[in-house]
C-alpha cells in the first residue's frame, strides 16, 4: 500500500500535462459531448452532446447532421456546408470536451483492474494510477498498451515504466486512445512464486502418493 502510495505521488509530480488528443484522428461517438462555436455569430456557439443515434440538431441547419464516425474537423465541415445556406462563408469550430461512454483498460497486476471512463487528457501512467496502482509482483520494464486501431491487427507498444519513474522524462509515457489496454505483466519472481506454489500444492503430493502405491 505504501509503495503505491509514493507510486502514485511521485507520478503526479513529475510528469508533464499530457497533450489533448488528437482531434484531427478522434472519432466523434455516441454520448460524446462538443463544442461548437460559429465565428462571428455568439448567439450560435453552444455546447451540444451527440445523442444515441449518433446525431446532433443545430440552429439554421433544417436537417439533422450525423456526427457519430467523423471527425472534429470533418463535422465542422459539414455544419459550415449547411450554414452556408443561410451564412455566408460560415466559419464553424468543433471541439471534442467529453467522451461519452468510452472507457480504457488496465489488466494484469494492476490493484483494481478494470475498465476506466475514457477523458480524453490520460496516459498509460495515469491510466494505472486511476486503477491504484501497481503490484509487487508486476514487470515495470514491460508494461504493454494494446491498440485495437483500424489495422487488422491490435497494435502493442512496451513502456518501461521503471525508466519513466527514474528519468521524470514525460515523452516515455503514451497518450492512450478509447478502448486501449494497458497490461502490466508480472515479473519473473512471480511467476516462480505461482510455479512453487503449484508444485507444492498440486505436483508433489500427487508425487508423493504414486511413490506409496
Amino acid at each position: 500500500m505504501k509503495r503505491n502510495y509514493i507510486f502514485a505521488l511521485l507520478a503526479l509530480l513529475i510528469i508533464k500535462p499530457c497533450l489533448a488528443l488528437d482531434e484531427l484522428t478522434y472519432i466523434i461517438g455516441k454520448g460524446d459531448t462538443l463544442e461548437i462555436s460559429v465565428w462571428g455569430f455568439s448567439e450560435l456557439s453552444r455546447p451540444l452532446t451527440v445523442r444515441p443515434d449518433g446525431k446532433i440538431s443545430f440552429p439554421l441547419v433544417k436537417e439533422e447532421i450525423k456526427a457519430e464516425g467523423l471527425t472534429a474537423q470533418q463535422l465542422g465541415q459539414q455544419l459550415a456546408l449547411q450554414l452556408s445556406k443561410e451564412i455566408k462563408e460560415p466559419k464553424v469550430t468543433v471541439i471534442v470536451t467529453g467522451f461519452g461512454s468510452k472507457k480504457i483498460w488496465v489488466l494484469g497486476e494492476a490493484v483494481t483492474p478494470g475498465a476506466y471512463p475514457f477523458t480524453g487528457e490520460v496516459t498509460a501512467l495515469k491510466a494505472i494510477i486511476q486503477a491504484g496502482g501497481y503490484k509487487n509482483s508486476a514487470c515495470l520494464e514491460n508494461v504493454v498498451v494494446i491498440r485495437n486501431g483500424r489495422a487488422p491487427r491490435p497494435d502493442a507498444f512496451v513502456i518501461n515504466l521503471t525508466k519513466l519513474i527514474s528519468t521524470k522524462e514525460a515523452e516515455l509515457d503514451m497518450i492512450l486512445e478509447p478502448d486501449d489496454v494497458v497490461y502490466l505483466p508480472r515479473n519473473i519472481i512471480a511467476k516462480l512464486d505461482s510455479f512453487i506454489k503449484f508444485f507444492t500444492d498440486k505436483v508433489s503430493p500427487a508425487i508423493y502418493v504414486n511413490a506409496i502405491k
